[in-house]
């Protein structure tokens, strides 16, 4: 629940997987109806189509069905949710920001890129020294894109999601790329 700009009528946001005539759905209509006028209720369902529910609010109070909204149906990742998150257009003063668990794995999905482009950097000056070669080592270098196709595709065959422990795997596939490379240049 949030106040309005100005401090005027909070609003109420509801959630809904469907807003059909059933339990939990006739349970907010009558809160509601309770409420009546001192709230302002903004009503999204998963199911858009199934809005029968509506019938039974009273026609006094303020209440938006289903607004311009992101689906709620599929799978709760980051990116999706906070996308569902903004489209609740916060009144002035509130904001958004992520935290606990997604705000971990953006910081750890941060430095594991850090880490993986040092890495690769770090390959490159180690083989242009032992090449004696600004030239030689790109060979090796262009294996290593590669070798992430079978990582995309190891990841859908097995239903796997790129989290830090398949972000470890692609660093240490990238060196074994790189080391098979270097075995079959020399």
């Amino acid at each position: 629940m949030s106040r309005s700009a100005g401090g005027g009528v909070p609003r109420v946001l509801h959630l809904q997987s469907t807003f059909a005539a059933g339990g939990k759905e006739r349970r907010t209509v009558e809160l509601i109806n309770a409420f009546g006028r001192g709230l302002h209720h903004t009503i999204v369902s998963a199911e858009p189509d199934r809005l029968e529910a509506a019938e039974g609010i009273d026609r006094n109070i303020p209440v938006v069905l289903q607004p311009d909204f992101p689906s709620l149906k599929g799978t709760p990742l980051p990116g999706r949710l906070m996308k569902i998150a903004r489209a609740m257009n916060y009144p002035p003063g509130y904001g958004l920001e992520p935290a606990g668990d997604s705000r971990d794995q953006q910081e750890v999905f941060r430095a594991m890129g850090i880490a993986l482009v040092a890495g690769i950097a770090l390959m490159y000056l180690i083989l242009v020294m032992q090449f004696g070669s600004f030239t030689a080592p790109l060979a090796v270098m262009l294996s290593l894109p590669l070798s992430l196709i079978g990582v995309v595709i190891a990841l859908l065959a097995t239903g796997g999601t790129l989290n830090l422990m398949s972000f470890i795997g692609v660093i240490m596939l990238m060196g074994l790329v790189a080391k098979n490379a270097i075995l079959l240049l020399d």
